[in-house]
């Protein structure tokens, strides 16, 4: 988690040079061409790579590693072939003609994305979670330093932004590849037969197809705001917005991504004791959702509102978003850090319909929104709403894959949540009043206050996850 936080902190610390230098437009690009990497991206594996932390067998393993490989080869030459006969329509279907000159990039981002999560799962197998860590510092690093230096040279655009992402993502799989290579080629290079690979193919297509269908409609929904917005609006309304979702998401990943690979590792050990499982699924995501909604209060009432201080005066809408991206971002934390049980458990066939719903009400709120509204902050404000009432929804069921106990969990809640509601309120009736100085008092007494209450629960889960 520390490696994470600098890495994280790195791209905060980047951000206000970067939105400086570069303009909103440029950015609606580069989350357009961050929007369909992920979509494509989530299956670029066709989600063997998650089956790579499940057999006790190291060379059941090696076979899955490589299984999710040539996945990410056969779904790389597939983007290809669509890029060379289809970018037309594409562009002119996203109302995104300023992609045009970056569309190669398209397959380029795939294959690294699909090699870097390969290289993660691999890495998270053999518990080298400082190493992971400290290859999101390096990404963070060549990324946005490779921004700012593009930009100081006067190098501006777009696609500058994508090339200094995959600049990030080359470096941090490599990285990954070498030091796989150097320590367990023995498991990777020998012993590897096609009549295994194929039975593990067998053994494991109930994950590949419901996950990879599941996850794709489920990545579909959280990168259709990027799409839909460029459609709807244009480009520079998609790049309010991506930033809105990274400054949220950045720092929330800094717990919510640790905490998960360390979840999976311990609950796919612990599958067989069901008072194990129970346990540790009720103790991290107390102590997760604790962090998150201290975390998103200080960002409706602080971030929000002194964003384009930050940013700069172009970003206005940018604070707007993160205000109201909040309350969605909130239900993340209770929700991410134990998904892995889906896939411990073998329930992909249900999570499948459920990312089918999520889908349908998430990208119905955009349309609604911006073809009966037609105003860019209350698309937002109604997508935020109703991706954040379904997500709950869905807690008691990702609850009883490990028999935890939900009452109890809204039960630890309750108080801190009342306190954080009476802070957020209580601080927007004085930011209507321009009252700034108040608000940042009350808030670092709220941050005090708040520590206190909720430290039984989060240091003794920080200490349990320590790998």
């Amino acid at each position: 988690m520390s490696g994470s936080a600098i890495a994280q902190v790195l791209a905060l610390l980047a951000l206000p040079v970067i939105t400086r230098l570069f303009a909103p437009e440029d950015f609606g690009i580069l989350g357009i061409f961050l929007a369909v990497i992920g979509i494509i991206g989530v299956m670029v594996c066709l989600r063997y790579e998650l089956t790579i932390l499940l057999p006790k067998n190291e060379n059941d393993a090696a076979h899955l590693y490589w299984l999710s490989l040539a996945s990410a080869c056969v779904v790389t030459v597939l983007s290809l072939f669509i890029v060379a006969f289809y970018t037309e329509p594409i562009l002119e279907f996203l109302n995104a003609p300023g992609l045009e000159p970056y569309v190669w990039f398209i397959p380029a981002g795939i294959f690294l994305k699909g090699l870097h999560t390969a290289n993660s799962h691999w890495n998270t197998r053999r518990a080298m979670f400082g190493r992971l860590a400290t290859v999101d510092v390096g990404n963070s690093l060549i990324t946005n330093g490779s921004k700012i230096l593009f930009g100081v040279f006067g190098l501006i655009s777009g696609g500058i932004l994508i090339l200094s992402n995959l600049l990030g993502t080359t470096v941090a799989a490599m990285i990954l590849g070498r030091n796989i290579y150097r320590e367990d080629r023995k498991f990777l290079l020998k012993g590897i037969r096609w009549k295994r690979g194929v039975t593990l193919i067998r053994e494991y297509k109930n994950i590949s197809l419901f996950n990879t269908t599941g996850s794709l409609f489920n990545m579909f929904s959280q990168k259709a705001p990027l799409l839909l917005l460029t459609w709807l609006f244009n480009p520079a309304v998609a790049g309010y917005y991506l930033l809105a979702d990274q400054l949220l998401k950045k720092p929330a990943n800094f717990v919510i991504k640790a905490i998960k690979n360390v979840f999976f590792k311990k609950a796919s050990t612990e599958q067989d004791n069901p008072k194990k499982l129970a346990e540790i699924t009720g103790l991290l995501t107390e102590a997760v959702t604790l962090f998150g909604l201290g975390f998103v209060t200080l960002m409706i009432t602080i971030a929000g509102p002194f964003a384009v201080i930050i940013l700069g005066e172009n970003w206005v809408s940018t604070g707007q978003f993160i205000q109201w991206l909040s309350l969605y971002i909130l239900i993340l934390f209770v929700t991410n850090p134990i998904s892995s049980l889906v896939t411990i458990k073998r329930k992909e066939h249900i999570v499948f319909f459920l990312h089918i719903g999520e889908m349908v009400v998430k990208v119905g709120a955009l349309l609604i929104g911006g073809l009966y509204f037609k105003d860019p902050l209350q698309t937002i404000i109604l997508f935020s709403v109703v991706s954040f009432f379904y997500s709950l929804c869905t807690v008691p069921w990702l609850f009883s894959l490990s028999n935890s106990s939900v009452f109890r969990f809204f039960r630890v809640i309750g108080f801190p949540f009342l306190v954080s509601g009476i802070t957020v309120a209580i601080s927007l009736i004085l930011l209507k009043g321009e009252y700034f100085l108040s608000v940042i008092t009350i808030n670092l007494i709220y941050a005090a206050l708040y520590s206190y209450l909720t430290k039984e629960t989060w240091i003794p889960v920080l200490r349990s996850v320590k790998p």
